[in-house]
């Protein structure tokens, strides 16, 4: 959790885990502090191979934002050096 979330607040948010257990063989009532490591690795997996199909770009053009640490102007963009 961060620092502006109350001490017991959910690792993961509940709408995200009522996803997660409904497209797994995970019942709908265990609770996240109660499941199993082979539960959590079975939901990780179920998740990296869920499809998800893209549609377009957002309004706000977060996918062009970048965390290598370069700045644009030191690169050429004609060759990308």
């Amino acid at each position: 959790t961060s620092t502006n979330e109350a001490p017991n607040a959910p690792i993961i948010p509940k709408r995200l885990w009522a996803a997660l257990v409904t497209h797994s063989s995970v019942s709908p009532d265990l609770l996240w502090g109660d499941a199993s490591k082979a539960i959590i690795r079975s939901l990780a997996n179920s998740l990296a191979s869920f499809p998800l199909q893209t549609t377009g770009f957002s309004s706000f053009k977060e996918e062009f934002v970048t965390a290598g640490g370069v700045f644009l102007k030191e690169v050429q963009l004609t060759n990308m050096e």
